[in-house]
């Protein structure tokens, strides 16, 4: 996650009113982990004297008309969390994955987000083999996870602008007006209701337009203006064409979002 703390560091220079801007300045030294400097607040790549996001990180995500899980394992020491799971995920379709405590739900989801690899199996997105071509993969996942991977001290809107830079996409009112979050966006997060945190995390996993969105839990916690909400994007998304997958404890909230479902128990499916 070198490259995430450059882009933080690089936003928090960018940002002289940012509380960490007032005492110290960043730069970045190429083939070297950041450094913090106390003449400028430049933040360059030095082989070349260019701003790091002179050109969007990402320029092309692939599109995924489906994922296809075959045999899937995920052994943690002696234990099994997923024995053989097979499974298909489709564009165009919500799938929720339901199952009791300890079923392998989450373990699921981590492997569909390429943050943890199977013991065994396969795992293809697409015309691209998961261990073969991850960073393909990656840009163009979305993942709402049980933390919203977002910085507790910027603002609900610094943390968009920083996920911004990092995929090479402008934060616009559309984006504001779309998840709600102009009444708290200038507050910092740490400040925030569980249904806040939720929206702005939707925003920061839906920026890039993403081919596979994952959530995990994303309505726990949630009134019901807020689950009408997180409904309304879920459906939107699929509308778009892309792949999501939620897992969900709450059989309602699966009835009500899903056009497929994957029941699983001690790591098999049902």
């Amino acid at each position: 996650m070198t490259w995430f703390i450059q882009a933080k560091r690089k936003y928090v220079s960018a940002n002289r009113s940012h509380p960490q801007a007032r005492s110290r300045e960043y730069r970045w030294s190429a083939g070297k982990s950041p450094s913090i400097c106390s003449d400028r607040g430049d933040f360059h790549d030095r082989c070349g004297g260019k701003n790091i996001f002179s050109s969007p990180r990402i320029t092309i995500r692939a599109v995924f008309p489906q994922i296809e899980a075959r045999g899937l394992v995920k052994m943690y020491g002696t234990t099994c969390a997923l024995a053989g799971v097979d499974a298909d995920f489709h564009a165009s379709q919500v799938t929720a994955i339901c199952g009791p405590n300890g079923s392998g739900k989450s373990t699921l989801l981590s492997l569909l987000a390429l943050l943890s690899r199977p013991s065994d199996g396969t795992l293809r997105f697409g015309k691209f083999d998961a261990r073969k071509s991850q960073r393909a993969i990656r840009e163009s996942l979305g993942v709402v996870a049980h933390e919203p991977m977002l910085y507790p001290d910027l603002t609900g809107e610094e943390n968009l602008a920083l996920y911004g830079k990092l995929y090479g996409v402008t934060i616009t009112d559309a984006v504001r007006e779309r998840f709600g979050i102009g009444a708290f966006a200038k507050r910092p997060v740490r400040t925030y209701s569980r249904g806040q945190r939720q929206r702005v995390s939707l925003a920061r996993a839906l920026l890039h337009a993403p081919s596979v969105l994952l959530l995990d839990e994303p309505a726990t916690g949630l009134d019901a203006s807020s689950i009408d909400r997180l409904a309304g994007v879920i459906e939107e998304e699929r509308n778009r064409g892309a792949i999501v997958v939620v897992i969900t404890h709450d059989e309602a909230f699966a009835e009500r979002v899903s056009d497929a479902r994957i029941n699983l128990a001690r790591g098999r499916r049902e």
